[in-house]
């Protein structure tokens, strides 16, 4: 065995762990820690922050990268979803012009359906004459000591009479009704019999004990299927207090009108009838049967309240402006006294017929002769 020589590990007076210029070497460093020598972990130190860097390097480029990847792809969408925008705005743009232009149409049908102040073809003074000549057989007059009521519904169906109804035994005839019968079931309450004419319909739409329907067609000469007045007078009792004519026959009632008998006409107090058509006033068969019926009427019977239907047109016929709807009550002479009246139609009785547009202003309606 070897005894340890203070002298060992030295050779010509030079401490082999330490280099000429007294810095430790790799056999000092063996000696010293055991671990990896201090040039190999310094390398690996170096190697480390290169790979660290290179990480560092990759991930800001690679974020870089995606960072305008997705600013691209927000722009790309962002311009996408501005032109989508702006394609639906030029659909909804085009979609209001067309309706604008559609509702535009049907204004001017409306309009022109409604509220007519010119006609189709130039006025002509014949036109004007015509119409002058029926307006005057409308002029209305005002009843003396008496005044008017109005009975049935506040718009549609209501109508103006004068405030003389019997207070038992009465009867009236109500010539087309259709579904509005207001006027018919409040007469009935009010103690009349009511006998009902209507062939477009199989029934009256409110029934009342006092309420007679029959589904038949009031013509003006007898004919299989329709009845005149005059046949259908014969169900009314010859002991009848009063009688009232109430009729909207759609047309039909110049005809009627023109060829009523006399001793049929004349047994009723008061008629109010609704008037259609005017604006045929340049046709000459429906103007002789207007002018013949209004003259028969004129014969014994004045108007004592009128008002303009606004389902229909104010038109201007010949140049002289003319509802082609008008309401007319009529009281025999015989029963009433009238005089010459100023009032102002429409009255505080009266209601538009269609609730949703103002009534139809006729001032005191009177027309020059």
């Amino acid at each position: 065995m070897m005894a340890e020589n203070p002298a060992a590990g030295t050779a010509n007076g030079i401490d082999e762990g330490t280099n000429p210029a007294g810095e430790k070497g790799q056999g000092g460093a063996c000696a010293e820690g055991g671990g990896l020598p201090s040039e190999i972990a310094r390398k690996f130190q170096e190697h480390e922050n290169v790979v660290r860097s290179l990480v560092n390097e990759t991930r800001g480029e690679l974020l870089s990268s995606m960072s305008k990847e997705v600013h691209r792809q927000f722009h790309v969408n962002q311009t996408a979803l501005a032109q989508e925008m702006q394609r639906q705005l030029e659909l909804v743009h085009q979609h209001f012009v067309t309706e604008m232009h559609r509702q535009f149409v049907l204004l001017d049908q409306r309009l022109e359906d409604r509220f007519t102040f010119s006609s189709q073809t130039p006025p002509t003074a014949d036109e004007q004459a015509r119409i002058l000549e029926l307006a005057a057989h409308f002029a209305p007059k005002r009843l003396r000591g008496l005044g008017k009521v109005r009975i049935g519904a506040d718009h549609d169906g209501g109508y103006i009479l004068a405030d003389r109804l019997a207070d038992s035994g009465g009867e009236a005839l109500s010539l087309g009704v259709a579904d509005e019968v207001s006027w018919d079931v409040e007469m009935a309450e009010a103690g009349y019999l009511i006998h009902q004419y209507d062939h477009t319909v199989d029934g009256p739409p409110s029934e009342h004990v006092s309420i007679r329907f029959a589904k038949t067609k009031i013509v003006a000469v007898p004919e299989s299927g329709g009845a005149t007045i005059a046949e259908a007078l014969a169900a009314v009792s010859v002991d009848a207090t009063d009688l009232i004519l109430k009729m909207d026959i759609e047309g039909d009632e110049w005809q009627v009108l023109e060829g009523i008998d006399d001793v049929s006409l004349s047994r009723f107090s008061q008629i109010v009838c609704e008037f259609h058509e005017f604006r045929q006033i340049g046709d000459d068969a429906w103007f002789q049967t207007a002018r013949a019926a209004l003259e028969k009427l004129s014969r014994s019977f004045d108007v004592v309240h009128v008002h303009a239907n606004n389902y229909g047109a104010l038109t201007a016929l010949g140049n002289v402006p003319f509802p082609d709807l008008l309401e007319v009550t009529f009281v025999n002479r015989d029963r009433f006294e009238t005089e010459e009246g100023t009032e102002y139609f429409p009255t505080s009785l009266d209601r538009p017929n269609r609730g949703d547009r103002p009534d139809i202003f006729l001032g005191t309606f009177r027309f020059p002769s």
